[in-house]
C-alpha cells in the first residue's frame, strides 16, 4: 500500500511540475514585450527583431507586443500581424536601449496588420527619425488611432504612401501640421470607425473615403481624385462644419447606406452620382449641393422610410437631377437647378417634401414611370410635367389636415397613362 501511495504521488508530482513548465512556457511566451528593428527584413524572421524585455520566447512581435521600426531599417510585412502598439521611425532611449534612426514599413502583398492601440508614423527626439509606410495593393491596417508626426519635442517627418492601393482603418488621425509630413491617397481607402476630426493639413484629399462609425468632423477643405468615392453608413456621420467637400469628377461617387452628411456653413460641389442603399435607417444629406452637370441618384428600397432625405439647397444653372431605383426620395429643400427633374421607369418615389422641390420655377419634371408624391401643405410649383411613361402622381400633404389642390404646369401625357391618387 505504500509503495502505491508512494507511486501516485510521484505521478502527482510530476503532473503539477509538468503544469507549471507548461504555465512556465505559455506564460513566458505571451508576456508583453518591447521590440526594436536591428535588422531589415520580414516581420516574422526573428532576425530582424530585438526583444529588450526579454520576455516573448520566439522572437517575433506578438499580439500583445510594443513594437519600434527604427534604426534606418526597413521592416517588410509577409503575413498577417498583430501587435498592441506600432511606432515607425525612432524615439528617444528606452531603458538605456537606443531606438534612433528612421524607420520604413512595407508591404510584401496583400496582408493585414492589425494594432490594438496606436500606429505613430514618424519619430521625436531628433528631427531625422522620419516613418515611412508604404501600401501595397490588398493590404490593409487596422489600428486603434494613428499618429502622425509625433507631437513630442523635436518631432520628424511622417509618410504613408497608398499610391498602390491598401486600406487604413483607424478610430482616429492626429496630425503635426508644423511638418513637411506626406500623405499620398492614390488608389487606397481610408475608413473612419469612431468620433475624430481629421488634421487640418495633410489630409485634404482621397481617393475612397469611408465613415463606418460616430461623427468625423472637417479640419479643412477636401477633395476626391478621379474615380474617388466618399462613402458614409449608418451609425457614421460627417459634420463638414463651415469646410467644402468636392468630388469633381463624373467618375465621383457618393454612396449611403444610412448615415448622414451634415454642415453648418460648407457645401458640397457634385460632378459625380449619389447611391443610396437599402438600409433600415433614413439617409440624410442637409449640406448644399452644387451640380457641375447633370447627375443621378440611384435609390435601393429598404426598411426605411424614405430612404433618402435631401434637405438643403441642390443648385446648379443648366443642370437638374435624374432619381432611379426602386426607393423613395424625399426633396425637402428650396432648390434652385434650372434643368428640372426626371423619374425613371421603375424609379420608386419621388417626394415633393417643398413646394420648390424640383427646382428653379420653369423647370420640368419628366415621368418615365414611377410615384410623384405631391407632399407638401400648399400647392407645389407649376412645374409643367411630362408623361414618358405609365406613371402615378399622389396629391399628398405633409402634415394632416384639411385637402388641398396641387397645381401643375402644363401636362403632356401622349399614349400613357397616368394614374392620380388623392
Amino acid at each position: 500500500m505504500k509503495t502505491l501511495f508512494t507511486s501516485a504521488l510521484g505521478k502527482n508530482c510530476l503532473i503539477a511540475l509538468g503544469f507549471f513548465f507548461l504555465f512556465f512556457i505559455t506564460h513566458d511566451s505571451l508576456a508583453q514585450g518591447t521590440f526594436r528593428s536591428t535588422a531589415s527584413g520580414n516581420w516574422y524572421n526573428a532576425s530582424t527583431w530585438d526583444d529588450i524585455t526579454g520576455l516573448d520566447a520566439d522572437g517575433v512581435p506578438d499580439s500583445d507586443d510594443d513594437v519600434y521600426v527604427r534604426g534606418g531599417f526597413t521592416v517588410t510585412i509577409d503575413n498577417p500581424v498583430l501587435c498592441n502598439t506600432l511606432q515607425v521611425g525612432g524615439v528617444p532611449n528606452i531603458s538605456g536601449t537606443s531606438f534612433n534612426n528612421t524607420g520604413v514599413l512595407n508591404f510584401g502583398g496583400s496582408y493585414s496588420v492589425t494594432v490594438t492601440g496606436a500606429l505613430g508614423v514618424g519619430g521625436y527626439g531628433v528631427t531625422t527619425r522620419s516613418g515611412t509606410i508604404t501600401f501595397a495593393s490588398g493590404s490593409s491596417i487596422t489600428s486603434g488611432s494613428v499618429v502622425f508626426g509625433s507631437a513630442n519635442p523635436s518631432p520628424a517627418t511622417a509618410t504613408i504612401n497608398m499610391a498602390a492601393g491598401g486600406t487604413l482603418s483607424t478610430g482616429s488621425i492626429t496630425a503635426n501640421i508644423t511638418l513637411a509630413s506626406t500623405w499620398t491617397p492614390g488608389t487606397g481607402t481610408l475608413v473612419l470607425t469612431s468620433n475624430n476630426t481629421l488634421p487640418s493639413a495633410f489630409f485634404t484629399s482621397f481617393n475612397n473615403l469611408s465613415i463606418t462609425g460616430g461623427t468625423t468632423n472637417l479640419g479643412v477643405n477636401i477633395a476626391f481624385t478621379t474615380g474617388g468615392t466618399f462613402r458614409v453608413s449608418a451609425p457614421g456621420a460627417l459634420n463638414q462644419g463651415a469646410f467644402n467637400v468636392s468630388l469633381p469628377f463624373v467618375s465621383n461617387t457618393i454612396d449611403l447606406t444610412g448615415g448622414s452628411i451634415s454642415n453648418s456653413s460648407g457645401s458640397i460641389t457634385l460632378n459625380g452620382n449619389i447611391t443610396s442603399n437599402s438600409s433600415a435607417t433614413t439617409a440624410i444629406i442637409s449640406s448644399p449641393i452644387t451640380l457641375s452637370s447633370t447627375r443621378t441618384l440611384t435609390v435601393a428600397e429598404g426598411s426605411a422610410s424614405p430612404d433618402l432625405t435631401i434637405s438643403s439647397v441642390i443648385s446648379g444653372v443648366g443642370f437638374g437631377i435624374v432619381k432611379s431605383g426602386i426607393g423613395s426620395l424625399n426633396l425637402t429643400g428650396t432648390n434652385t437647378f434650372s434643368v428640372g427633374t426626371t423619374l425613371n421607369s421603375g424609379g420608386g418615389t419621388l417626394i415633393a417634401g417643398n413646394t420648390a422641390a424640383f427646382g428653379a420655377a420653369g423647370a420640368s419634371v419628366t415621368l418615365n414611370g414611377g410615384t410623384l408624391d405631391l407632399a407638401t401643405n400648399s400647392t407645389v410649383n407649376a412645374y409643367n410635367v411630362v408623361v414618358a411613361g405609365n406613371a402615378i402622381i399622389e396629391s399628398d400633404r405633409s402634415s394632416s389636415g384639411s385637402g388641398i389642390n396641387h397645381i401643375l404646369g402644363t401636362l403632356s401625357i401622349g399614349a400613357n397613362q397616368l394614374t392620380i391618387n388623392q
